[in-house]
């Protein structure tokens, strides 16, 4: 198992930094993606938006963008078919 530290947070910072005002964006549907399948470390990547946003901004973001990504989790898997469904 991998340990997060503070230099993967800052190694996150800075790639995002890079990508400008898309880097925000991106880090929201990754957080949307991983709430909709269930991804080890999706903790940390909320814990991770406010140390790399701050309070208020990185709440705003990781807020919506989780409840976005769980309902989509559940409307997919209310749509398949019993037999997936069973597996699970």
């Amino acid at each position: 198992m991998v340990a997060i530290n503070a230099a993967h947070f800052e190694a996150l910072s800075s790639q995002l930094d890079a990508l400008g005002a898309v880097g925000p964006l991106c880090f929201c549907l990754f957080l949307i993606i991983a709430g909709m399948i269930p991804v080890p470390g999706f903790g940390a990547l909320v814990v991770a938006s406010g140390f790399l946003f701050g309070f208020p901004h990185g709440f705003m973001l990781v807020y919506p963008s989780a409840v976005v990504g769980s309902v989509l989790g559940f409307a997919l898997g209310r749509r398949l078919p019993a037999k997936l469904r069973a597996l699970m």
